[in-house]
């Protein structure tokens, strides 16, 4: 039985920027959370940074995996 081969699909240059975005998108939700959080609204606002954790997450596996 062999193993499977993983083959990097980006290069060192492309997995930066991955992980510079990734640092934006959670710097970006963070402070977002936190005015939010200090302006007192309602909790449905803070569902929608879903969205830039999601993106943050998914650059940062793509930067780990090199895909």
């Amino acid at each position: 039985m062999s193993e499977s081969l993983c083959i990097p699909n980006i290069g060192k240059k492309e997995r930066k920027k991955c992980y510079i975005r990734s640092v934006c998108f959670f710097a970006v939700a963070v402070i977002a959370i936190a005015l939010l959080l200090m302006s007192g609204v309602s909790a449905w606002w803070r569902l929608l940074l879903v969205l830039p954790f999601w993106m943050g997450f998914m650059a940062l596996f793509i930067a780990r995996g090199k895909t």
